[in-house]
Parts: structure tokens; sequence; C-alpha cells
């Protein structure tokens, strides 16, 4: 994978990961701190690393 490709991968999973906190804190959990926020998205947080990591070491099919 290119070096610009790496780049695009881990801005992707910054961005998918600042929705899904900012999400939260205004639906499911508008009121609440942000520990139980963070303790709302760890499963969320998770995923979206792994699948991040798949795609940033094994590259996208066809690179």
């Amino acid at each position: 994978m290119s070096p610009k490709r790496e780049w695009i991968v881990i801005f992707g999973w910054v961005i998918c990961i600042g929705l899904a906190l900012t999400g939260s804190m205004y639906y499911p959990l508008a009121g609440q701190g942000v520990l139980a926020v963070l303790a709302y998205e760890t499963v969320v947080i998770f995923l979206t690393t792994g699948i991040a990591l798949l795609v940033y070491k094994k590259a996208l099919p066809g690179t």
C-alpha cells in the first residue's frame, strides 16, 4: 500500500471514531459524562479499529 493510501486509512479511522463519539454524546447518552460515552462506545471503537487494521495491514483488494 502506498504511503498516501496508508494516510487515507488512518484519516478515515480517526473520522469514524470521532463521529461515533460525537453522535453518542448527542443522542443515546445526552447528559452523561465522557466516561459513560466511552464505555458505551467501546465495542464500536474496537470494531472500527479492527477493520482499519485489517485494511491497513492487508491493503484493499486489487492494490
